[in-house]
């Protein structure tokens, strides 16, 4: 009795359940072998040991029921009970060979079973229904193991999904856009294209000894190393992005990250369209009804038909020039349009558009400067806009009366700009109206017979009214200072003609007007005090 009084398992008996309360402090206190070893001593026959093991686990400090108040087991059943556990502890079988006089119970099997050593994996079932059959002599499948759960494999998720071949698009409408493949995948630095999730350890199982059956952990695979535009993470679970451009997968299936896209053929329905982050070079031409959007450079070595080409960060050159086919063609560029020729489209550039031949029924815009000004240089039934200046070496034609050449802003006429100057000049007046009601308050509460502590309320409110006013003022004064700029470089701007200037071309600078009735040779236009000028052109 000396190991018994050891061990004090805190249970109490209520309203003939036994509870059992353990805190997360006394846990390690309660070992579920010894516990098992006292009861028997005891002779407890219906302790139920997966009761108090679920209670020594969670440790929560409650009262938990463990089972009925204990009934002590009669030693003389156990000659009628045989408990038999394979060599490799995986399983238990019981044989009952008398169940009356003394009657065999459920809590006497799981007792005989304690007693062998068998506490994991009781079927519970299989016992009561054994005591319902009273079947002498029957094998009674008693415990078997919990095996082991193996532990899961590592797996590779695929972040930013690559397709190696042409995926038309499913449009929202269910139709196919055969002009458009999700191939092209762009990405940012540093952007997450694979991530490994490591493999997990497994589940150990347990004999019916409650011994431990090692669980074999799960087959671990390696990201691919990095490869041209990517890099492992030191721990090697992700590969990234080492830079911006689109990623793509190599024949192997590795990926990779392109920041120059090279198309060897023609932009057509074996390429899809193109959306890429980084340069772009096309061997072939740019056929009709397709787009390549990009934000690098471009080199086209053929022809753009009536498709788009933009470039959001970069410029673009078209070697073949552009055929826009009744005005399909639209080219855009951030800094440079340059080309062979354009012609029936519009191009829109960010700084310069460039022509080597001729600019024919077409619209063109530039921030700065459009320059036709090579040997066969000519701008015929076209409208170009420029910021700074227009050059050309011929402009109109003899059958060409279409033709209209404006140094204006790129997104606001002349008139338009006049009108927002307007604006913002009454917008300052009223700011600074508002600025010096608010001094003349702030001077008069100072001067007023009131209680300082409210004068100091009131005058601080005032200070960040005054604020308010003045980052406003700042705000509308610095709108007005950069319109005001555009408009001084319009007035500063010119349109060039090296060669022939036909009669029948519109000339406009910053407003005004000309329009030419006779035809003129390497002249200059521009302005001079304030209506356009023009004077003999002389190559710088």
């Amino acid at each position: 009795m000396a190991e018994e009084r050891k061990l004090k398992l805190p249970v109490k008996m209520i309203d003939g359940r036994m509870l059992l309360a353990i805190s997360k402090e006394e846990q390690s206190q309660y070992n579920l072998t010894e516990i098992r070893m006292n009861m028997l001593g005891q002779g407890v026959g219906n302790m139920r040991l997966d009761n108090i093991k679920k209670v020594i686990e969670k440790a929560s400090g409650k009262a938990q029921d463990i089972g009925p108040v204990f009934t002590f087991f009669d030693t003389s059943k156990e000659k009628h009970i045989d408990v038999m556990v394979s060599d490799d502890s995986l399983r238990a079988i019981i044989e009952v060979r008398q169940w009356d006089n003394p009657k065999i119970t459920v809590d006497d099997l799981r007792f005989c079973l304690y007693k062998a050593g068998v506490i994991e994996g009781i079927d519970e079932d299989a016992l009561k229904e054994a005591a319902r059959e009273m079947r002498a002599d029957r094998e009674i499948k008693a415990a078997k193991s919990i095996p082991a759960i193996d532990g899961e494999p590592a797996e590779i998720e695929h972040v930013v999904r690559v397709s190696s071949k042409p995926q038309p698009r499913i449009l929202k409408d269910g139709s196919v856009d055969l002009k458009s493949y999700d191939m092209l995948v762009p990405v940012e630095e540093n952007q997450v294209l694979l991530r490994k999730k490591p493999p997990t350890e497994g589940i150990p199982g347990l004999n019916v000894r409650g011994q431990p059956l090692p669980a074999n952990p799960g087959k671990d695979i390696q990201l691919p190393k990095g490869a041209k535009g990517t890099y492992l993470t030191d721990n090697g679970r992700e590969l990234r992005t080492s830079v911006a451009g689109c990623v793509m997968k190599a024949p192997g299936g590795g990926l990779y990250v392109e920041q120059t896209y090279e198309v060897r053929r023609d932009v057509d329905y074996s390429t899809g369209n193109i959306d890429f982050s980084g340069n772009v070079i096309v061997k072939g031409d740019v056929l009709s009804g397709f787009s390549l959007k990009t934000t690098g450079d471009v080199v086209i070595h053929g022809v753009v038909e009536g498709a788009t080409v933009i470039s959001t960060e970069g410029s673009v050159t078209i070697k073949g020039g552009v055929h826009g086919r009744q005005n399909a063609g639209y080219i855009e560029a951030k800094h440079t349009v340059a080309a062979k020729f354009i012609q029936e489209a519009t191009a829109v550039a960010g700084d310069t558009v460039m022509v080597s031949a001729h600019i024919l029924d077409s619209t063109i815009k530039a921030k700065k400067k459009v320059d036709a000004s090579a040997k066969e240089g000519s701008i015929i039934n076209s409208i170009i806009y420029a910021g700074e200046e227009i050059i050309a070496q011929n402009m109109g034609g003899p059958n060409a009366r279409g033709t209209e050449a404006a140094i204006r802003d790129f997104d606001l006429s002349t008139a338009e700009i006049k009108e927002k100057l307007t604006q913002l000049e009454q917008e300052m007046i009223k700011a600074c109206g508002g600025e010096e009601e608010l001094i003349n308050i702030m001077n008069r509460l100072s001067e007023a017979s009131v209680p300082k502590s409210q004068i100091e309320f009131t005058v601080k409110n005032y200070y960040k009214k005054m604020e308010t006013f003045q980052e406003g003022l700042l705000s509308i004064h610095s709108q007005y200072c950069e319109l005001k700029n555009v408009a001084r470089g319009l007035l500063r701007g010119r349109i060039i003609i090296i060669g022939t200037l036909h009669p029948g071309v519109k000339l406009s600078i910053a407003g005004r007007s000309w329009t030419e009735t006779n035809g003129l040779k390497q002249v200059k236009f521009f302005v001079e005090k304030g209506k356009i000028a023009y004077g003999p052109y002389t190559p710088e």
